[in-house]
């Protein structure tokens, strides 16, 4: 996690999100919860997200039946992420229905609000981040559910991925009531990016190196939610090629350069 700062400090990134394992394992090389503080304020970087919590939900995987590369965040539960929130002053709780079987909106709407009820008495929100090919299939099913909830604490997640993939678009965004959503994950899809609906890495394109219509998506989120914190989230074989810093310079650069287009226009 040390790294991760220092990657989006020297690369000009304000915050970040953190995965539960990367967090424990910070702490257990030997690193103080009070030193880590001290890095991120010295650094001038927040963390926005603890992402994500992958149980506590009806049909959620079991961890033996979740790949090996997942496995090691799907044993914490809510109490652990919101130590972790509560350590890095985190205010939102990133949470998935990713590998399990299907709920119905309001088995998952009665638990979403259990849990949004606990995260709440530590000041603290909960994201729904909706994937193709679970309960949270789409950004209007999600959407629904979170009105079923009816918990203030709890918005949406919206991944452009995961909108692209599940047939989304414009139109769904401007749907949604005002203030929706807690949190925007940033990527590019290519015309011959991979269509499968669970396919979350991999395949993933810097913003502006794809075909998606990000300048109308990420108008439609400002206006929905002018306040909502956007992190870059692209899962790349390019950028696992590269070492923390070069994959850090790699973004920056193509955010700038995406962010020069959109102003020219």
């Amino acid at each position: 996690m040390l790294q991760l700062i220092d990657v989006a400090a020297l690369h000009g990134f304000p915050t970040i999100t953190v995965p539960p394992n990367v967090f424990d394992q910070c702490l257990a090389s030997g690193t103080s919860l009070a030193g880590l503080r001290q890095r991120l304020s010295d650094s001038g970087i927040r963390v926005t997200v603890i992402d994500a919590l992958t149980r506590d939900l009806p049909g959620a995987a079991c961890i033996d039946d979740v790949p090996a590369i997942w496995r090691d965040n799907w044993k914490y539960g809510l109490d652990d992420l919101i130590r972790m929130a509560e350590a890095l002053e985190a205010p939102t709780i990133n949470v998935t229905h990713y590998l399990g079987k299907l709920a119905t909106p309001l088995e998952l709407a009665q638990a979403i609000a259990g849990l949004a009820e606990r995260a709440g008495r530590h000041g603290l929100k909960l994201s729904l981040e909706f994937i193709p090919g679970t309960s949270l299939a789409s950004l209007p099913i999600t959407a629904n559910i979170v009105l079923l909830a009816a918990a203030p604490n709890v918005g949406i997640m919206l991944d452009v991925w995961h909108l692209l993939n599940s047939g989304g678009g414009v139109e769904d965004i401007r749907a949604l009531p005002p203030g929706s959503l807690s949190g925007v994950q940033l990527n590019d899809r290519r015309t011959d990016a991979t269509p499968s609906p669970c396919h979350t890495v991999g395949d993933r394109s810097l913003p502006g190196e794809g075909a998606a219509p990000l300048k109308p998506i990420v108008q439609a989120i400002l206006d929905n939610s002018p306040d909502v914190s956007f992190e870059v989230e692209v899962f790349s074989s390019e950028l696992v090629a590269l070492s923390p810093s070069q994959a850090g310079n790699r973004v920056a650069r193509a955010l700038a350069h995406w962010q020069r287009a959109l102003r020219s226009h």
